[in-house]
């Protein structure tokens, strides 16, 4: 609101900023609780709507963006206002929704209220809670016998740095949140205008093509729910890396042969060649890379430190994304097609760490997960502490 009705560029800014802390929390938070509140079997569906809603406010925005533009209306600055008011009412919604889910269970049971952590799993289990009660429980109990200082906030930021497996997990999801902005999908999102704009002299074009873009990747990211819990983790990560090198460098070939028009523009045919493998990359991009990310990094964490890894995973995001978008126009400018050479050799990284680095975790409970990559199973030897503790109470009694 402050950014729609904003009467100068201070408060405009003040928007973007707040709009900014706003969303730092919810990528932080959303996923993780998410994570925590789906079945095994299911969670990388649920997981992979984070990113379709994403793509839903997309698509919201650069329809109204285009429906902005093309009125015939002499709509002064509410050409750009009504693409911000639009948003408006979707966080009204999630405010408001907020208040009828339930607490995460895990985070109950890290703070001794199992019965209440009981009680809100029922509401999003049909059956299995006591079961699914039990290993949390137990997990949670192993992390707490071995976490030095466990009440303390620093506490799960030592454990990521100081266990193996854990430091292991945090390198992979740096890499792949990194590799998820510079794959190209920053670039294009931030700077698709800017790129068509080398091919289409219309600026009608350019608004259309964005809207039908954000149209298509909401059926693409449909993909990953259909998908994700069946082909696994690593098999769509990997295929969306090699379809976005494809695209990409059939775009860099394109730049590279097609000659520029005497006036210096591009034949037509070729903008829609160049259109026609971004919305290619798009179909491989969403489905992975776009929810696929997200899946992955908020489920391979062990519970005490899984908001921690992927507050870890998201800053990344943000930090890769600045860098990069800082340094691309530039780079287009001076290098024009030949830029997206540098996105076809990152692609072809991404499927290499993908293969060598990433273990499957498809259908894996959030409890075992850390076995995957070399640690111990939380709730196998969190029953062994509570047997302990079990028999350190009846000696205590017997003294």
């Amino acid at each position: 609101m402050f950014q729609t009705f904003a009467p100068n560029i201070a408060c405009f800014i003040a928007g973007r900023v707040l709009m900014g802390l706003g969303k730092g929390i919810s990528m932080n938070n959303g996923p993780t609780y998410i994570a925590e509140i789906a079945p095994a079997k299911v969670r990388g569906v649920m997981l992979s709507l984070w990113q379709l809603w994403y793509t839903i406010g997309a698509f919201t925005v650069y329809w109204a963006a285009y429906g902005a533009q093309k009125s015939t209306l002499d709509m002064g600055i509410w050409q750009w206002r009504i693409p911000l008011f639009v948003q408006i009412p979707i966080p009204i919604f999630i405010i408001v929704s907020m208040f009828f889910c339930p607490e995460s269970p895990r985070w109950l049971v890290e703070n001794d209220r199992v019965e209440e952590a009981r009680k809100a799993l029922a509401e999003v289990r049909f059956d299995g809670v006591d079961e699914e009660i039990s290993d949390i429980v137990t997990a949670v109990a192993y992390e707490k016998a071995t976490v030095k200082h466990w009440d303390k906030w620093w506490a799960p930021y030592l454990t990521l740095v100081r266990e193996p497996s854990l430091l292991r997990r945090v390198f992979v999801v740096i890499f792949i949140n990194i590799g998820q902005q510079i794959s190209g999908s920053s670039s294009l999102n931030a700077y698709t205008t800017l790129i068509y704009k080398q091919v289409f002299n219309n600026d009608d074009t350019i608004f259309l093509i964005n809207a039908l873009s954000s149209t298509c990747s909401i059926i693409f990211t449909l993909s990953c729910t259909l998908l994700v819990d069946r082909a696994g983790r690593r098999f769509i990560l990997m295929l969306g890396a090699f379809g976005m090198c494809l695209s990409l460098l059939v775009v860099a070939i394109l730049g590279m042969k097609v000659p520029e028009n005497p006036d210096g523009s591009r034949p037509y045919g070729m903008g829609v060649a160049v259109a026609a493998m971004f919305f290619l990359f798009i179909f491989f991009y969403k489905p992975s890379w776009g929810a696929t990310v997200w899946v992955y990094t908020s489920e391979i964490f062990s519970t005490d430190v899984r908001a921690h890894g992927v507050a870890i995973g998201a800053q990344s995001q943000s930090i890769a994304s600045t860098i990069l978008n800082q340094f691309f126009p530039s780079f287009l400018k001076n290098c024009g097609f030949y830029t997206f050479f540098f996105f076809v050799g990152v692609n072809a990284l991404l499927v290499i760490g993908v293969f060598f680095f990433l273990p499957e975790t498809k259908g894996v409970p959030l409890e075992e997960i850390d076995v995957l990559f070399g640690s111990v199973s939380h709730r196998a030897h969190g029953e062994d502490v509570m047997e302990e503790k079990l028999k350190d109470n009846g000696s205590e009694h017997k003294n």
